[in-house]
Protein backbone atom coordinates (compact mmCIF):
# COMPACT_ATOMS: atom_id res chain seq x y z
CA UNK A 1 0.00 0.00 0.00
CA UNK A 2 2.93 2.48 0.83
CA UNK A 3 4.94 1.27 -1.96
CA UNK A 4 2.05 2.17 -4.10
CA UNK A 5 1.10 5.53 -2.90
CA UNK A 6 4.77 6.36 -2.75
CA UNK A 7 4.14 5.63 -6.45
CA UNK A 8 1.37 7.56 -6.99
CA UNK A 9 3.11 11.19 -5.55
CA UNK A 10 5.80 10.21 -7.84
CA UNK A 11 4.08 10.46 -10.62
CA UNK A 12 1.94 13.20 -10.18
CA UNK A 13 5.35 15.11 -9.28
CA UNK A 14 6.40 13.96 -12.14
CA UNK A 15 3.20 14.66 -14.39
CA UNK A 16 3.40 18.48 -12.68
CA UNK A 17 7.16 19.48 -13.45
CA UNK A 18 6.23 18.23 -16.81
CA UNK A 19 3.60 20.69 -17.32
CA UNK A 20 5.54 23.49 -15.59
CA UNK A 21 8.37 22.88 -18.44
CA UNK A 22 5.77 23.28 -21.13
CA UNK A 23 4.29 26.08 -19.50
CA UNK A 24 7.51 27.97 -19.08
CA UNK A 25 8.55 27.42 -22.71
CA UNK A 26 4.84 28.67 -24.50
CA UNK A 27 5.41 31.60 -21.71
CA UNK A 28 8.96 32.66 -23.08
CA UNK A 29 7.82 31.81 -26.87
CA UNK A 30 4.66 34.24 -26.42
CA UNK A 31 6.92 37.11 -24.77
CA UNK A 32 9.18 36.90 -27.79
CA UNK A 33 6.27 37.16 -30.14
CA UNK A 34 4.56 39.95 -28.26
CA UNK A 35 7.54 41.92 -27.90
CA UNK A 36 8.39 41.85 -32.01
CA UNK A 37 4.53 42.76 -32.44
CA UNK A 38 4.72 45.64 -30.05
CA UNK A 39 7.66 46.73 -31.45
CA UNK A 40 6.25 46.55 -35.06
CA UNK A 41 3.71 48.45 -33.80
CA UNK A 42 5.76 51.46 -32.29
CA UNK A 43 6.81 52.24 -36.13
CA UNK A 44 2.92 52.54 -36.67
CA UNK A 45 2.38 55.09 -33.41
CA UNK A 46 3.90 56.46 -30.29
CA UNK A 47 1.04 56.55 -28.23
CA UNK A 48 0.62 54.76 -25.23
CA UNK A 49 -2.36 52.42 -24.38
CA UNK A 50 -3.92 55.27 -22.39
CA UNK A 51 -4.14 57.66 -24.18
CA UNK A 52 -7.47 57.70 -25.07
CA UNK A 53 -10.76 57.39 -22.88
CA UNK A 54 -10.98 54.17 -20.90
CA UNK A 55 -13.41 51.70 -22.56
CA UNK A 56 -13.79 48.09 -22.03
CA UNK A 57 -14.93 45.74 -23.90
CA UNK A 58 -16.96 42.21 -22.41
CA UNK A 59 -17.00 39.25 -24.71
CA UNK A 60 -19.32 36.44 -24.11
CA UNK A 61 -21.31 34.10 -26.57
CA UNK A 62 -25.23 34.38 -26.81
CA UNK A 63 -25.66 31.50 -24.43
CA UNK A 64 -23.32 33.41 -22.12
CA UNK A 65 -25.15 36.08 -21.99
CA UNK A 66 -28.02 34.74 -20.80
CA UNK A 67 -26.13 33.51 -17.65
CA UNK A 68 -26.40 35.59 -14.27
CA UNK A 69 -22.61 35.77 -13.94
CA UNK A 70 -21.80 37.68 -17.27
CA UNK A 71 -25.29 40.04 -16.80
CA UNK A 72 -23.30 41.15 -13.40
CA UNK A 73 -20.68 41.21 -14.89
CA UNK A 74 -21.77 43.74 -17.40
CA UNK A 75 -23.49 45.79 -14.84
CA UNK A 76 -20.88 45.77 -12.22
CA UNK A 77 -18.76 47.43 -14.94
CA UNK A 78 -21.37 50.04 -16.32
CA UNK A 79 -21.71 50.64 -12.37
CA UNK A 80 -18.15 51.06 -12.05
CA UNK A 81 -17.56 52.74 -15.43
CA UNK A 82 -20.22 54.43 -16.63
CA UNK A 83 -22.51 52.92 -19.53
CA UNK A 84 -20.42 54.69 -22.31
CA UNK A 85 -17.58 53.17 -21.28
CA UNK A 86 -18.64 49.61 -21.49
CA UNK A 87 -18.77 47.83 -25.17
CA UNK A 88 -21.01 44.14 -24.85
CA UNK A 89 -19.78 41.75 -27.46
CA UNK A 90 -21.56 38.78 -28.31
CA UNK A 91 -19.46 35.73 -30.10
CA UNK A 92 -22.55 34.37 -32.10
CA UNK A 93 -20.27 31.40 -33.80
CA UNK A 94 -16.97 30.00 -32.08
CA UNK A 95 -15.65 29.26 -35.82
CA UNK A 96 -16.07 33.34 -36.39
CA UNK A 97 -14.46 34.09 -32.76
CA UNK A 98 -11.66 36.05 -34.02
CA UNK A 99 -13.39 37.59 -36.92
CA UNK A 100 -15.86 38.55 -34.32
CA UNK A 101 -12.46 40.45 -31.80
CA UNK A 102 -11.33 42.22 -34.64
CA UNK A 103 -14.08 43.43 -35.13
CA UNK A 104 -15.16 44.80 -31.77
CA UNK A 105 -11.65 45.92 -31.90
CA UNK A 106 -12.23 48.23 -34.68
CA UNK A 107 -15.63 49.79 -33.66
CA UNK A 108 -15.38 50.15 -30.35
CA UNK A 109 -11.32 51.15 -29.76
CA UNK A 110 -11.28 50.25 -26.16
CA UNK A 111 -8.44 50.46 -23.81
CA UNK A 112 -9.05 47.18 -22.29
CA UNK A 113 -10.53 43.53 -23.36
CA UNK A 114 -12.21 41.09 -20.70
CA UNK A 115 -11.58 37.80 -21.80
CA UNK A 116 -13.29 34.55 -21.36
CA UNK A 117 -11.16 31.38 -22.43
CA UNK A 118 -14.77 29.20 -22.38
CA UNK A 119 -15.76 31.74 -25.37
CA UNK A 120 -13.86 30.75 -28.23
CA UNK A 121 -12.44 27.52 -29.53
CA UNK A 122 -11.96 24.36 -26.80
CA UNK A 123 -10.36 22.08 -29.01
CA UNK A 124 -7.11 21.22 -27.25
CA UNK A 125 -4.23 22.78 -29.24
CA UNK A 126 -5.86 24.91 -31.30
CA UNK A 127 -7.52 26.70 -28.55
CA UNK A 128 -3.89 27.53 -27.36
CA UNK A 129 -2.74 28.52 -31.03
CA UNK A 130 -6.18 30.86 -30.89
CA UNK A 131 -5.42 32.58 -27.92
CA UNK A 132 -1.90 33.34 -29.08
CA UNK A 133 -3.79 35.04 -31.97
CA UNK A 134 -5.86 36.81 -29.63
CA UNK A 135 -2.76 38.01 -28.00
CA UNK A 136 -1.34 39.87 -31.01
CA UNK A 137 -4.52 40.96 -31.58
CA UNK A 138 -5.04 42.46 -28.29
CA UNK A 139 -1.49 43.49 -28.33
CA UNK A 140 -1.37 45.26 -31.89
CA UNK A 141 -5.04 47.18 -31.00
CA UNK A 142 -3.62 48.49 -27.37
CA UNK A 143 -6.12 46.70 -25.46
CA UNK A 144 -5.18 45.48 -22.25
CA UNK A 145 -6.58 42.21 -21.28
CA UNK A 146 -8.46 40.88 -18.59
CA UNK A 147 -8.69 37.05 -18.62
CA UNK A 148 -11.55 35.92 -16.45
CA UNK A 149 -10.26 32.03 -15.37
CA UNK A 150 -13.11 30.66 -13.59
CA UNK A 151 -11.79 26.79 -13.10
CA UNK A 152 -7.72 27.80 -12.61
CA UNK A 153 -7.42 23.80 -12.38
CA UNK A 154 -8.73 23.19 -15.89
CA UNK A 155 -5.03 23.00 -17.81
CA UNK A 156 -6.39 24.09 -21.13
CA UNK A 157 -8.56 27.51 -20.17
CA UNK A 158 -5.08 28.28 -17.68
CA UNK A 159 -3.00 28.17 -20.65
CA UNK A 160 -5.48 30.42 -22.95
CA UNK A 161 -5.65 32.83 -20.17
CA UNK A 162 -1.37 33.36 -19.37
CA UNK A 163 -1.15 33.03 -23.34
CA UNK A 164 -3.62 36.01 -23.77
CA UNK A 165 -1.78 38.05 -20.21
CA UNK A 166 1.40 36.90 -20.88
CA UNK A 167 2.92 40.54 -22.18
CA UNK A 168 0.44 42.38 -19.72
CA UNK A 169 -2.91 42.77 -18.49
CA UNK A 170 -3.81 40.48 -15.93
CA UNK A 171 -5.71 37.16 -14.72
CA UNK A 172 -8.62 37.06 -12.60
CA UNK A 173 -9.26 33.33 -10.57
CA UNK A 174 -11.21 32.33 -7.75
CA UNK A 175 -8.48 30.57 -5.86
CA UNK A 176 -5.66 32.46 -3.79
CA UNK A 177 -2.86 33.24 -6.11
CA UNK A 178 -0.30 32.30 -3.53
CA UNK A 179 -1.63 28.47 -3.27
CA UNK A 180 -1.39 27.75 -7.07
CA UNK A 181 1.23 30.10 -8.74
CA UNK A 182 3.01 27.03 -9.32
CA UNK A 183 0.40 26.45 -11.50
CA UNK A 184 0.85 29.29 -13.52
CA UNK A 185 4.01 30.44 -14.99
CA UNK A 186 3.91 34.51 -14.32
CA UNK A 187 2.84 36.69 -11.18
CA UNK A 188 -0.11 38.77 -13.23
CA UNK A 189 -2.87 36.43 -10.85
CA UNK A 190 -5.48 37.99 -8.82
CA UNK A 191 -7.62 36.21 -6.25
CA UNK A 192 -9.34 35.01 -4.79
CA UNK A 193 -12.00 37.36 -6.50
CA UNK A 194 -15.73 37.73 -5.46
CA UNK A 195 -18.11 37.27 -7.74
CA UNK A 196 -18.83 40.75 -9.64
CA UNK A 197 -22.52 41.40 -8.65
CA UNK A 198 -24.49 44.78 -9.42
CA UNK A 199 -25.90 47.30 -6.54
CA UNK A 200 -29.43 46.77 -8.46
CA UNK A 201 -28.93 43.10 -7.74
CA UNK A 202 -28.49 43.53 -4.34
CA UNK A 203 -31.31 46.09 -3.35
CA UNK A 204 -33.57 43.76 -5.96
CA UNK A 205 -32.72 40.15 -3.78
CA UNK A 206 -33.68 42.58 -0.45
CA UNK A 207 -36.89 43.31 -2.03
CA UNK A 208 -37.71 40.03 -3.52
CA UNK A 209 -37.01 38.15 0.23
CA UNK A 210 -38.86 41.19 2.06
CA UNK A 211 -41.92 39.79 -0.50
CA UNK A 212 -41.46 36.46 0.80
CA UNK A 213 -44.19 35.02 3.12
CA UNK A 214 -43.15 33.78 6.46
CA UNK A 215 -42.89 30.46 7.15
CA UNK A 216 -42.82 28.14 10.58
CA UNK A 217 -39.82 26.20 10.28
CA UNK A 218 -36.73 27.37 8.37
CA UNK A 219 -35.18 25.76 5.03
CA UNK A 220 -31.86 24.89 4.63
CA UNK A 221 -31.04 24.23 0.49
CA UNK A 222 -28.58 23.70 -1.99
CA UNK A 223 -29.22 25.57 -5.44
CA UNK A 224 -26.76 24.70 -8.64
CA UNK A 225 -25.21 22.08 -10.06
CA UNK A 226 -24.21 18.54 -9.43
CA UNK A 227 -20.98 17.25 -10.20
CA UNK A 228 -18.11 15.03 -8.43
CA UNK A 229 -17.22 15.57 -5.73
CA UNK A 230 -20.08 18.30 -5.06
CA UNK A 231 -22.45 15.55 -5.52
CA UNK A 232 -21.24 13.05 -2.77
CA UNK A 233 -20.63 15.35 -0.30
CA UNK A 234 -23.86 16.60 -0.53
CA UNK A 235 -25.68 13.19 -0.03
CA UNK A 236 -23.49 12.62 2.88
CA UNK A 237 -24.53 15.65 4.35
CA UNK A 238 -28.42 15.12 3.96
CA UNK A 239 -27.99 12.10 5.03
CA UNK A 240 -27.17 13.11 8.44
CA UNK A 241 -29.32 16.17 8.77
CA UNK A 242 -31.98 13.88 8.10
CA UNK A 243 -31.39 11.27 10.98
CA UNK A 244 -31.24 14.43 13.01
CA UNK A 245 -35.08 14.88 12.40
CA UNK A 246 -34.14 18.22 9.92
CA UNK A 247 -34.32 18.66 6.34
CA UNK A 248 -31.63 19.74 3.91
CA UNK A 249 -33.30 20.24 0.56
CA UNK A 250 -30.82 19.42 -2.73
CA UNK A 251 -32.27 21.68 -5.77
CA UNK A 252 -29.84 21.00 -8.47
CA UNK A 253 -29.44 19.69 -11.59
CA UNK A 254 -27.05 17.43 -13.63
CA UNK A 255 -24.33 19.64 -15.91
CA UNK A 256 -25.93 18.38 -18.99
CA UNK A 257 -29.27 19.13 -17.59
CA UNK A 258 -30.94 22.45 -18.23
CA UNK A 259 -30.81 25.24 -15.82
CA UNK A 260 -33.11 26.78 -14.24
CA UNK A 261 -34.51 29.98 -15.22
CA UNK A 262 -32.54 32.74 -13.68
CA UNK A 263 -35.44 34.74 -12.00
CA UNK A 264 -36.15 31.44 -10.58
CA UNK A 265 -32.66 30.77 -9.14
CA UNK A 266 -32.95 34.17 -7.84
CA UNK A 267 -36.02 33.52 -5.56
CA UNK A 268 -35.16 29.91 -4.60
CA UNK A 269 -32.29 31.49 -2.90
CA UNK A 270 -34.13 34.68 -1.44
CA UNK A 271 -36.72 32.04 -0.09
CA UNK A 272 -34.10 29.98 1.20
CA UNK A 273 -33.25 30.45 5.07
CA UNK A 274 -29.43 28.46 4.96
CA UNK A 275 -27.81 28.17 1.67
CA UNK A 276 -25.11 25.58 1.81
CA UNK A 277 -22.71 24.78 -0.78
CA UNK A 278 -18.85 22.99 -1.21
CA UNK A 279 -16.18 25.02 -2.71
CA UNK A 280 -14.41 22.10 -4.55
CA UNK A 281 -13.30 22.01 -7.86
CA UNK A 282 -14.68 20.04 -9.92
CA UNK A 283 -12.71 16.56 -11.26
CA UNK A 284 -11.99 14.65 -14.69
CA UNK A 285 -9.77 14.42 -17.50
CA UNK A 286 -7.29 17.70 -18.36
CA UNK A 287 -7.76 18.85 -14.81
CA UNK A 288 -4.67 19.52 -11.84
CA UNK A 289 -5.50 18.34 -8.91
CA UNK A 290 -4.99 21.14 -6.32
CA UNK A 291 -6.93 19.65 -3.73
CA UNK A 292 -7.98 24.15 -2.44
CA UNK A 293 -11.08 25.07 -2.68
CA UNK A 294 -11.88 28.29 -4.83
CA UNK A 295 -14.47 31.21 -3.83
CA UNK A 296 -17.41 29.83 -5.97
CA UNK A 297 -20.30 32.81 -6.62
CA UNK A 298 -22.71 30.89 -4.52
CA UNK A 299 -20.98 33.07 -1.51
CA UNK A 300 -21.86 36.50 -3.19
CA UNK A 301 -24.78 35.40 -4.24
CA UNK A 302 -26.28 33.78 -1.15
CA UNK A 303 -25.28 36.66 1.10
CA UNK A 304 -27.06 39.22 -1.40
CA UNK A 305 -29.89 37.23 -0.58
CA UNK A 306 -30.08 37.54 2.54
CA UNK A 307 -29.59 33.70 3.48
CA UNK A 308 -27.44 32.71 5.86
CA UNK A 309 -24.25 30.88 4.36
CA UNK A 310 -22.81 27.36 5.42
CA UNK A 311 -19.65 26.35 3.29
CA UNK A 312 -15.93 25.92 3.40
CA UNK A 313 -13.34 28.26 4.61
CA UNK A 314 -11.47 29.31 1.09
CA UNK A 315 -8.03 30.46 1.32
CA UNK A 316 -7.52 34.55 1.32
CA UNK A 317 -11.71 34.65 1.89
CA UNK A 318 -10.68 37.09 5.06
CA UNK A 319 -10.18 40.38 3.06
CA UNK A 320 -13.77 40.20 1.95
CA UNK A 321 -15.47 37.99 4.87
CA UNK A 322 -15.05 36.77 8.01
CA UNK A 323 -16.07 33.77 8.97
CA UNK A 324 -18.39 33.11 11.99
CA UNK A 325 -19.41 36.90 11.28
CA UNK A 326 -20.19 36.98 8.15
CA UNK A 327 -21.10 33.19 7.43
CA UNK A 328 -20.71 30.14 8.82
CA UNK A 329 -17.78 27.95 7.71
CA UNK A 330 -17.60 23.77 7.86
CA UNK A 331 -14.02 21.96 8.09
CA UNK A 332 -15.79 18.10 7.27
CA UNK A 333 -19.25 16.51 6.13
CA UNK A 334 -19.99 15.92 9.44
CA UNK A 335 -19.35 19.41 10.74
CA UNK A 336 -21.29 20.70 7.78
CA UNK A 337 -24.24 18.38 8.62
CA UNK A 338 -24.30 19.56 13.03
CA UNK A 339 -23.90 23.25 11.82
CA UNK A 340 -27.03 23.26 9.27
CA UNK A 341 -29.06 21.72 12.42
CA UNK A 342 -27.36 24.08 14.83
CA UNK A 343 -28.92 27.26 12.86
CA UNK A 344 -32.15 25.79 11.71
CA UNK A 345 -32.68 25.27 15.33
CA UNK A 346 -31.38 28.53 16.63
CA UNK A 347 -33.34 31.56 14.62
CA UNK A 348 -31.68 34.43 16.61
CA UNK A 349 -27.78 33.66 16.46
CA UNK A 350 -29.06 32.56 12.33
CA UNK A 351 -30.72 36.00 11.63
CA UNK A 352 -27.83 37.97 12.76
CA UNK A 353 -25.36 36.17 10.93
CA UNK A 354 -27.46 36.71 7.48
CA UNK A 355 -27.90 40.07 8.07
CA UNK A 356 -24.09 41.14 8.75
CA UNK A 357 -23.04 39.11 5.56
CA UNK A 358 -25.93 40.24 3.96
CA UNK A 359 -24.82 43.96 4.81
CA UNK A 360 -21.04 43.17 4.00
CA UNK A 361 -21.79 42.25 0.08
CA UNK A 362 -23.50 45.16 -0.08
CA UNK A 363 -20.66 47.03 1.59
CA UNK A 364 -18.51 45.62 -1.02
CA UNK A 365 -20.96 45.70 -4.06
CA UNK A 366 -21.55 49.68 -3.30
CA UNK A 367 -17.61 49.92 -2.68
CA UNK A 368 -16.98 48.52 -6.32
CA UNK A 369 -14.33 46.10 -4.63
CA UNK A 370 -14.80 43.38 -7.67
CA UNK A 371 -13.28 45.73 -10.06
CA UNK A 372 -10.91 47.70 -7.66
CA UNK A 373 -9.10 44.41 -7.24
CA UNK A 374 -8.88 44.09 -11.36
CA UNK A 375 -7.44 47.45 -11.00
CA UNK A 376 -5.35 47.48 -8.15
CA UNK A 377 -3.65 44.23 -9.95
CA UNK A 378 -3.83 46.11 -13.42
CA UNK A 379 -1.26 48.86 -11.65
CA UNK A 380 -0.36 51.54 -14.23
CA UNK A 381 -2.59 49.63 -16.30
CA UNK A 382 -5.40 50.17 -14.23
CA UNK A 383 -8.85 50.39 -15.74
CA UNK A 384 -10.47 53.96 -13.81
CA UNK A 385 -7.26 55.95 -14.62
Amino acid sequence: MTTDRNMEVGHRFLATRRIRLIQFLMLSTVKVVLTFVRFLRLFKSANSTLDRPIKLVIESGANGWELIEYQEICGSACEYLGNDSVVKVVVDDRRYYLRTLRKSLRSANPTHYFYDPRTGCQGNWRSIWQSLAVAIILQWNRAVPIAWLTDLPVRRWRMQCFVVTAHCGVTVTLMSPRLVCDLFPHPRLAGPSLMAISTDRVINLGLLRALQPKVDKARAVFSGSLYEPRTTILNEIQEIVHKQGHQFEILARTLTEVRVGNEDYWLRLAQADILVSNADQIAGPGIDDTGMPHLIFRYSEALAAGALLIAPRVPGIERYLIPGKHFVSFNSIADAAEKICFYLENEEERLKIARAGNEQIASLTNSHAYWNAIDSALGTESISI
